[in-house]
């Protein structure tokens, strides 16, 4: 993740990203300009409005906002030195729950107008002077050029230079004297006119100025504070400190006032922003060229708010006590309310209010903070940080470091604290067994939760889930899921399962292939599955089980999330490869999935434990494309595990035998019916053995059962290549009938989640496809994040702007290739009707500028073909994205 100017992380310097607020009820003297803004908006989709502090550019812009529009109209204000980095991290972080960036900076520009394209959002960036040098002139172009949907609002203090933009560029000058009269009297109506004459002198044009002075006492002196009580005036002392927005109640009980909020807003000096307040820019300002900060003020306002019960409130109290360095305050509210923020789900709140201070204060909370939250910046903080003493900040920092995929840099500190007689000795056994991914770490942690005497503190479910995950590591699988089944059966007792108990479990289900009792974890509670909230490891389970269980709008997004998060942890890449082999396996992309096996065989030379899914991997694409596997043998110095993965692997390497007519045996491999995935391999084999040997029924038997079995678990993929098998048994068999049934089947199954491979599959075996389609590479492939049409040639074709044409593929791939025009006409267009008259001509210009884009040859296209009712795909075709109805 890439750092601003002072350093520090992007996303740790998050902008505030807040609904947009109504324009004043008193707007006056702006209608020539309200109309050169409208009429700029016809033109292209931004607008810059320049001038002076205190002229009324921001209200100008929210009085741009139509009813429609309103609702998905935002702000951001930038703050000093801020650049796009921050820009996009704090729109992902609001929108998407998520704050990573691009790491190619060229295309952060371009990732706030996909950002705010999806949602149809206008974005207002207030005090966009403040931003780093050209973030401004990037944003604007990229909106100016590439937006579709979206709008772009701009105040600033400074003029642009930018030629190519200069009718988008929108001067604010003074209010003419007449307007700011009528402004005054507005404001207050009884006002003599000698005492509104004054006024509009002392404005010098400027509207924020006359609604503080015209509100204020007639006849005051010049100072915009003057005729303000001593409660207000202690109140923007106060808020003066408090960067964030606060609540109408909480300034009210700073100021020990009722009403003080309601009238400071009316003078101008608060901005309401949704149905929270700040201190306005220009009031900050003023007061901060006529006095300093008043850090007594602040900590009195910080006693005041220490009264208020709810946890806004606290987590204000954290910021200013952080801001005025008050440690001793800090102190006593992380004690008193620190548990509260962990348990109720603001502890990115709380880190991110704490987040500029020193290391050494406050970091066993901090790093509690930023291990419950999963926040990139707050973890990034916390595995720069060496290992702690205290136990429950080893065990937060250990699992920060899980969460960076460090975990093996932890693991000492960690198993120290597991050995001690410490409280938190059960939860740091939990983490090592969690942990583990050698067979000697399974070993060694088996070893610990073994030691821990009974009534130690270590609740039943977490051990029993805790000796799931190292057992099933050393080979003893039925022992490992009797475990964990009694961990689930405790589960579904418990109100709140804690996390650490969530997390064991539902890796555990999922690297056993038992995807049902995975979503009934998962169910339990569900927000822990939000991608804000979780580490890469974490988000490997969640993403493995979205594409094993057919979600491939979910399983794109995560593999995405994850992508973007990579660094350089060969863990953590060697998980994000494996998914991206997966899905490129089932899909039937070979380009994609070889070079995805490329990935996973250059970190398997630097990480013996990644050898065994590698070599399964490899099998497994050898298979696709009905070739033998590239030579393997274990090195000399690695003794095979005798975890799952070894079961697993020693399946694979029979069924490459069988591939090639060997009866290569079955009966010797030992797995329990239990563990789903390896069973259902085993199954796999059994038939493809059976059959061998003319034992078609015996063949039959096992494989049926085998679907059966991953149907009851939703183990979608797997069920899908379990009818591959089928269908391959019975065509053995020479039973059509069943051939084409299964066929059938495998194609409405595959057409669902949207996976051509499975789609041709079943079709050759219903008779509509020749049996070499299916080895097809895909004929194209979509990724929706920027519109992008890869070819089977390796050609990829930008549609940028072309929204049309690439919905227009997305219902291809959604119909397995093919559409009518009458669907594309009801989709694409979102018609309700259907007219071939009038319709079918602007089907056939689209159709003609795709191929134009995509055909070597339009007149005689090979990609894009015409059928008797509409159009379909030469060959299979696949999505990084969503176009799936599953």
């Amino acid at each position: 993740m890439g750092e601003e100017a002072d350093g520090a992380p992007a996303s740790a310097r998050a902008l505030s990203v807040r609904r947009a607020a109504l324009p004043p009820a008193l707007f006056v003297g702006r209608q020539r300009e309200l109309k050169l803004a409208r009429a700029m908006l016809a033109r292209r989709r931004v607008v810059v409005a320049w001038g002076l502090g205190g002229l009324g550019k921001s209200a100008l812009l929210r009085a741009l906002l139509d009813k429609p529009s309103r609702s998905s109209a935002v702000e951001v204000r930038a703050t000093q030195g801020a650049g796009l980095r921050a820009i996009v991290g704090s729109l992902r972080a609001a929108w998407t729950g998520e704050s990573t960036v691009p790491k190619d900076d060229a295309s952060l520009a371009s990732a706030v107008v996909e950002l705010a394209d999806a949602r149809g959002a206008t974005l207002i960036v207030d005090d966009a002077h403040t931003l780093k040098p050209h973030a401004l002139e990037q944003l604007l172009l990229a909106f100016a050029d590439y937006a579709e949907r979206s709008t772009l609002l701009v105040s600033t203090r400074e003029r642009p230079s930018m030629p190519s933009l200069a009718e988008q560029i929108l001067r604010l000058d003074p209010l003419e004297a007449k307007d700011v009269a009528a402004l005054v009297r507005g404001c207050r109506p009884d006002i003599s006119d000698a005492g509104c004459a004054e006024i509009v002198q002392r404005a010098a044009g400027s509207p924020w100025l006359a609604r503080c002075l015209a509100t204020g006492d007639e006849g005051s002196s010049t100072s915009i504070a003057a005729g303000l009580d001593e409660p207000s005036l202690r109140t923007i002392e106060a808020l003066r400190w408090i960067e964030g927005l606060v609540s109408e109640a909480l300034v009210d009980h700073i100021a020990e006032m009722p009403g003080t909020a309601r009238s400071l807003e009316a003078r101008a000096f608060l901005d309401r922003v949704g149905d929270q307040l700040r201190l306005h820019d220009v009031a900050r300002e003023h007061f901060a060229k006529t006095s300093r900060p008043d850090p007594s003020a602040a900590k009195r306002a910080l006693a005041r708010i220490i009264e208020q019960p709810g946890l806004a409130a606290t987590c204000t109290a954290l910021a200013l006590a952080a801001a005025v360095d008050d440690r001793e305050t800090l102190a006593r509210l992380v004690a008193a309310r620190g548990a509260s923020f962990l348990g109720e789900g603001l502890a990115a709140s709380a880190w991110l209010a704490l987040s500029k201070l020193p290391p050494d204060v406050e970091t066993t909370f901090r790093l509690a903070c930023a291990s419950k939250s999963g926040l990139r910046p707050a973890v990034d903080w916390a595995v720069s940080l060496a290992a702690p003493a205290e136990p429950g900040a080893v065990i937060a920092w250990a699992e920060c470091m899980h969460h960076s995929a460090r975990a093996p840099e932890a693991r000492g500190a960690l198993r120290e604290v597991a050995r001690s007689t410490s409280a938190e000795a059960p939860a740091a056994a939990a983490l090592v067994s969690r942990t583990a991914r050698t067979e000697a770490e399974a070993l060694d942690a088996l070893e610990i939760l073994n030691g821990i005497p009974a009534g130690a503190g270590m609740p039943a479910s977490l051990r029993s889930a805790a000796m799931s995950r190292a057992l099933i590591r050393v080979g003893r699988v039925e022992e490992s899921i009797q475990h964990a089944d009694d961990a689930l059966r405790s589960l579904d007792t418990e109100s709140a399962p804690s996390r650490e108990l969530v997390f064991l479990l539902f890796s555990f289900y999922v690297n056993v292939g038992r995807f049902m009792s995975a979503t009934r974890v998962k169910a339990k509670r569900p927000e822990l599955f939000d991608p804000i909230t979780m580490g890469a490891p974490e988000q490997f389970d969640a993403a493995m089980h979205a594409l094993e269980t057919g979600d491939m709008k979910s399983a794109a997004a995560r593999i995405e999330l994850l992508r973007r998060r990579t660094e350089s942890h060969d863990a953590e890449r060697f998980l994000l490869g494996y998914l991206q082999f997966r899905r490129a396996y089932a899909a039937g992309d070979i380009d994609e999935a070889r070079r995805a096996l490329r990935d996973l065989y250059s970190l398997a030379s630097k990480r013996p434990d990644f050898l065994a899914w590698t070599r399964i991997a490899a099998i497994q694409l050898s298979l696709l494309e009905r070739l033998d596997p590239p030579a393997w043998q274990w090195p000399s110095d690695l003794e095979r595990s005798r975890g799952h993965e070894r079961d697993m692997l020693e399946i694979m390497e029979r069924r490459a035998r069988t591939a090639r007519g060997e009866d290569a045996g079955f009966e010797d491999i030992d797995v329990p019916r239990t563990a789903i995935d390896a069973w259902g391999w085993r199954a796999r084999l059994e038939a493809e053995c059976r059959s061998l040997r003319g034992d078609h029924t015996g063949a039959i038997r096992c494989i049926r059962s085998a679907v059966e079995e991953a149907r009851v678990n939703n183990a979608f993929l797997l069920e899908l290549e379990l009818l591959e098998t089928q269908g391959w048994v019975y065509t053995k068999a020479g039973d059509t009938s069943a051939t084409q049934r299964t066929g059938a089947e495998l194609e409405a199954l595959a057409a669902r989640a949207g996976l051509p491979r499975f789609v041709a599959l079943g079709r050759s075996f219903t008779g509509q496809l020749p049996a070499s389609a299916i080895l097809q590479p895909a004929a194209i492939t979509l990724e929706p994040g920027r519109r992008a049409v890869h070819l089977a040639t390796g050609r990829v074709v930008d549609l940028g702007r072309n929204e049309l044409g690439f919905r227009i593929l997305e219902e291809l791939v959604r119909g397995a290739g093919r559409a009518t025009k009458e669907h594309l006409v009801r989709t694409a267009w979102g018609s309700r009707t259907y007219d071939p008259q009038r319709d079918d001509k602007r089907v056939q210009m689209a159709i003609r500028r795709l191929r134009v884009l995509l055909e070597q040859d339009p007149a005689a296209p090979e990609l894009l073909l015409t059928t008797h009712d509409g159009y379909a795909l030469s060959g299979p075709a696949t999505c990084w994205g969503d176009v799936t109805d599953a």
